[in-house]
């Protein structure tokens, strides 16, 4: 069974909000999303996680506001 993952380490997403224009796809250049495109359920998902770096591209390019930044606390990251 695939993993329902809706957030990395720096950002969540709520997928109800996604309308399918794939931008967020378009614009990031490490492959975290891919599409769930079929014909009566469309939306993007998390597929490498890990691939994530923390740009915030994805919240700057989607129009309907699916991605959030996760901020940390300063005593939850190492120096």
């Amino acid at each position: 069974m695939r993993s329902r993952r809706h957030s990395t380490k720096y950002v969540s997403m709520d997928t109800s909000k996604c309308k399918a224009c794939w931008a967020c796809i378009d614009e990031c250049k490490n492959g975290v999303f891919r599409k769930v495109n079929l014909p009566f359920h469309k939306h993007v998902a998390i597929a490498n996680a890990e691939n994530c770096n923390g740009c915030r591209r994805c919240i700057a390019t989607c129009p309907n506001g699916v991605f959030e930044p996760i901020v940390r606390d300063r005593a939850d990251t190492k120096l």
